[in-house]
């Protein structure tokens, strides 16, 4: 299997504390008809002070709709852990700690989130809310592969291709209001960078740009000295407005391994 494309938007304006407010935002910049929904995870007998489990099938629970046009057509957005916070309000810690958990515990229920607050899940539209970054989730045709060798090359078809693919990425971007896009692959060390996008956005910058995610990634998967020696020093961070302008140079052996940008 090849590499794929990720990129990670930087630093989001959405309400994500307000799961209503951030799916009203969502359906006015995106221009579509969103129904917020959340998991049926856990049931609460208030009788008995007990937090179950819910078995079977996976549901969903819809909590609101908001409309942008008179089409019957929804985007589905979920609510990752809303059921867990509105009982933890509802019922309060300290009642909790003396709850009966049958089929978990406390801690558990507590501690056990997920790993993005909301999800798009659409078959065209795929994408993640973290607490200030955004899975974009634009796939791109070539894959990394594809994509890292593209700026070095000077075929004109594989440039008008990749700056074609830049402005898609940047329009996403600028409707969940990101200042900046992490672009790297979601295997290999690039899979480091991929799997902490839960992290804040300056966190997630200084992880990358300090290569962190490098040493993750031969700590894990033991290599050669050397070739983990090379792999560093041939491994370049380089940014689109760098290839744009054509001040972007790469030698012999050298390839891309993360690209900046900034939100136009």
């Amino acid at each position: 299997m090849g590499w794929d494309v990720e990129q990670i938007g930087l630093r989001h304006d959405l309400p994500v504390h307000d799961p209503f407010a951030t799916a009203e935002v969502c359906s006015k910049r995106l221009k579509r008809n969103i129904v917020l929904v959340a998991e049926e995870t856990y049931r609460y007998d208030e009788q008995t002070n007990t937090v179950s489990r819910v078995g079977g099938e996976w549901s969903l629970v819809e909590l609101a709709r908001f409309r942008y046009d008179d089409s019957e057509n929804y985007l589905r957005l979920i609510a990752e852990d809303y059921q867990q916070h509105q009982i933890i309000e509802k019922v309060g810690l300290e009642k909790l700690k003396l709850a009966n958990f049958p089929n978990g515990s406390f801690k558990e229920f507590v501690e056990c989130t997920h790993y993005d607050l909301y999800e798009f899940m659409d078959d065209d539209f795929d994408v993640r809310i973290f607490e200030e970054n955004i899975d974009l989730s634009m796939g791109y045709y070539g894959r990394w592969s594809g994509f890292s060798s593209s700026f070095s090359s000077d075929d004109d078809e594989s440039r008008k291709k990749l700056l074609r693919h830049r402005r898609e990425v940047q329009k996403r971007a600028k409707l969940f209001g990101c200042d900046e896009i992490i672009y790297c692959a979601d295997q290999g060390p690039g899979m480091y960078i991929y799997d902490r996008m839960d992290f804040k956005a300056e966190d997630l910058l200084g992880y990358v740009k300090e290569r962190r995610y490098m040493d993750d990634y031969f700590r894990d998967e033991p290599d050669d000295e050397d070739e983990i020696a090379e792999y560093k020093e041939m491994a370049l961070h380089v940014s689109f407005s760098d290839y744009e302008d054509g001040a972007l140079r790469i030698k012999d052996k050298e390839w891309v391994d993360v690209v900046f940008d900034r939100v136009e």
